[in-house]
């Protein structure tokens, strides 16, 4: 018959350290994706003008 090996104990917690780092990365990201956007939303009525595109078309 086989043995049974001794059941390992649960881990409670993961390994959290170092991981700020890429939080600061992530946000930074989203932070330079939206002013990236602000900048360009208000352009987009001039465009939509110059194509003569109405609400919901596209090119």
């Amino acid at each position: 018959m086989s043995q049974k090996s001794p059941a390992q104990p649960a881990q409670t917690s993961p390994e959290l350290r170092g991981q700020f780092p890429q939080l600061l990365l992530a946000t930074l990201a989203s932070a330079v994706g939206f002013w990236a956007w602000m900048l360009i939303s208000p352009i987009q009525t001039h465009y939509a003008e110059l194509m003569k595109l109405g609400e919901g078309r596209f090119p």
